[in-house]
């Protein structure tokens, strides 16, 4: 990473040496502005470079990665189709018990016409 090096511009710097009456206070004041300007007067540099990969790497372990949605994906659609089998089997059974139901109507429909009618004689 290059460190840019910024220098006060001559407006300014004029600025500060027409406040100034003494030239020697003008000239310190002006590398006082530049080293905060260029971030050599703090103890610990704030490197944005840094504070970017540092944010981004805490937002990346707090989203979730594509190998993880995508194998939820995965075992969403088993579920889904172990439903769906479920329900296909249900159905069947079903199908099974009103046939079924249906026989005995069949079947049973006399017997149970003659036993009423026994009762209400």
């Amino acid at each position: 990473m290059t460190n840019h090096q910024y220098q006060l511009n001559e407006g300014f710097k004029a600025l500060l040496d027409g406040i100034f009456s003494d030239k020697e206070i003008a000239t310190k004041l002006k590398i006082a502005f530049e080293e905060v300007v260029n971030d050599r007067a703090t103890t610990q540099k704030i490197n944005l470079d840094r504070l970017k990969a540092e944010a981004l790497e805490e937002i990346g372990n707090e989203l979730a990665t594509k190998d993880f949605v995508d194998k939820r994906i995965a075992e969403v659609q088993k579920e889904i189709a172990g439903v769906r089998a479920d329900y296909r089997s249900l159905r069947q059974e079903m199908k099974f018990y009103a046939i079924g139901l249906g026989v005995l109507i069949i079947i049973l429909q006399p017997k149970v016409f003659d036993f009423i009618t026994t009762f209400l004689k």
